[in-house]
């Protein structure tokens, strides 16, 4: 469990599953999250999926990062896995994450691995393209289980909103 405290500046949440030697998947069960406060004071669910449908909530997950809508990696970060939505599914109250070795190549290079991902970020770098869900205050809360292995590194990320 997780409750980072933001203070300043809005933020968006990134679940990514990353592999590096293994074949696997990662899930997010949210069917027994409920509201805890972090200190004194009234605290108020704002935003909430436990994932029930059959497909993902397009409009409050991207499963790719905001410059790219069909598969995406992040160059900046040399990383050897391409994030593909196909990746990405819901089933019985979870979200599954599937990370597995399949080489791929894409803007002219080549990745070991393919992954799933999801963002509340935006899509698209226009200056009305806003993010599914931001905030400045509160905390976040998930549970997720990953099986164990080698390389494998499931994380959630608090980014700034950058529009």
């Amino acid at each position: 469990m997780m409750h980072p405290r933001l203070r300043g500046a809005a933020s968006v949440v990134t679940a990514i599953c990353l592999l590096g030697a293994l074949s696997t998947g990662c899930s997010s069960r949210s069917d027994a999250l409920t509201a805890r406060p972090m200190a004194t004071g009234h605290w108020v669910i704002d935003r909430r999926d436990t994932f029930g449908g059959s497909t993902l909530d397009q409009k409050l997950w991207a499963t790719c990062y905001w410059w790219e809508r069909d598969g995406c990696t992040n160059l900046g970060n040399q990383e050897a896995q391409w994030y593909d939505p196909g990746q990405v599914h819901t089933s019985d109250g979870q979200l599954h994450l599937v990370a597995a070795p399949e080489p791929s190549k894409h803007l002219g290079r080549s990745f070991s691995y393919r992954s799933g991902m999801v963002s509340t970020g935006r899509i698209g770098n226009g200056p009305d393209d806003a993010a599914r869900y931001a905030f400045t205050y509160g905390y976040v809360e998930a549970r997720f289980r990953t099986p164990s292995g080698q390389g494998l590194w499931p994380a959630i990320w608090m980014l700034p909103v950058t529009n």
